[in-house]
């Protein structure tokens, strides 16, 4: 059973550390996204992960061959990861600017990589089109052998005239033309069940682009008979988004989580992050009860790809954050913009 962590546990946190006024929206953003990449890497190989004092070793010179043999059994971009742990929890710099090296591993990561890729957005692979093409394919024959000695007449007027002796290959010229006006969607929407094919412009901006699919998603979800799921409807995102990450210290909040994901043998609850965070800090005091139910999961929030995209697109297309403002500017322009 995990045991409450206590202060020589925490010996690392100083909430003062966390201080981000004189930050640029640049820094922050970047400490999120390497967030995000510890977490992952901690999901994907805990068992493999070394201990911080481990990690603290290694990056002294105290390191043996030992340690040079574990850490050899993982690639760069694991072992820069490592070394923004080591700074965040071993020498107390939570805001140190890093640049991960790109994946080296096997040609899948690299196809994964070049498919950057959300929960609900994912570029069309050429193994989909590749099946498509198979799945059209068997969906012609299919319709050939069905329509065979049957007449059909496309919007043009011409009729189609199909006896035993018409060859498949012609019978796919008459499927195509009969059909070829239609939405690849309603076609496939079988075999590719929610997912759609559309073509996009990159040449426009994107709030263009935002604008028009939201226009064509109603349409789109009528004419496949899909429905909206209520509980994605995605709740108001702007600037205050952003500065709800000083409000709540959530970075701070963020890291004592993934200190408790690296030891399974303490308990770092909301009544210990409350603690760390206000204990000598009433000003902007919040008791555990509010952790729990809004900084936690406000934090966890903060490295969801979701969270991500849509503070990208806001950071480039409000002009608030024009010229990468450090954080106190920001939050001067929008009391200035909403008087407040």
């Amino acid at each position: 059973m995990a045991r409450t962590a206590n202060k020589e546990d925490l010996v690392w946190f100083d909430v003062n550390h966390y201080d981000i006024d004189e930050l640029h929206v640049s820094q922050i953003t970047n400490a999120i996204a390497i967030r995000k990449n510890i977490v992952e890497l901690i999901k994907s190989k805990k068992p493999l992960i070394p201990s911080l004092k481990r990690i603290a070793k290694f990056y002294s010179k105290e390191k043996s061959m030992v340690d040079r043999v574990h850490f050899s059994a993982f690639n760069e971009r694991e072992l820069a990861i490592f070394g923004i742990m080591h700074e965040i929890f071993n020498m107390k710099n939570p805001f140190l600017s890093f640049i991960l090296p790109e994946s080296s591993d096997a040609v899948v990561s690299k196809t994964e990589n070049s498919l950057f890729s959300t929960k609900t957005v994912t570029p069309i692979s050429v193994n989909t089109v590749f099946s498509l093409f198979n799945h059209l394919k068997e969906q012609s024959e299919i319709d050939y052998n069905s329509f065979k000695n049957k007449s059909l007449e496309a919007d043009s007027g011409r009729k189609w005239f199909l006896d035993a002796d018409l060859t498949s290959r012609n019978w796919g010229l008459a499927w195509y033309n009969q059909r070829y006006d239609e939405s690849v969607n309603s076609v496939i929407n079988e075999f590719c069940d929610n997912n759609l094919f559309l073509s996009i412009d990159l040449n426009s901006s994107d709030d263009e682009i935002i604008k028009n699919i939201s226009l064509l998603l109603p349409k789109l979800r009528d004419q496949l008979s899909r429905q909206q799921d209520e509980d994605s409807i995605d709740r108001r995102f702007g600037v205050v988004s952003f500065l709800d990450i000083k409000k709540y210290s959530l970075i701070a909040v963020l890291d004592l989580i993934i200190f408790n994901y690296l030891h399974d043998y303490l308990n770092v609850s909301d009544s210990v992050i409350e603690r760390a965070i206000y204990e000598n800090n009433k000003e902007n005091y919040r008791d555990s009860y509010m952790i729990k139910k809004k900084d936690r999961p406000t934090a966890l929030r903060l490295i969801e790809d979701d969270f991500l995209l849509k503070l990208h697109h806001l950071i480039n297309n409000d002009k608030l954050f024009e010229s990468d403002p450090v954080f106190s500017e920001l939050l001067k322009r929008y009391n200035k913009k909403y008087g407040i």
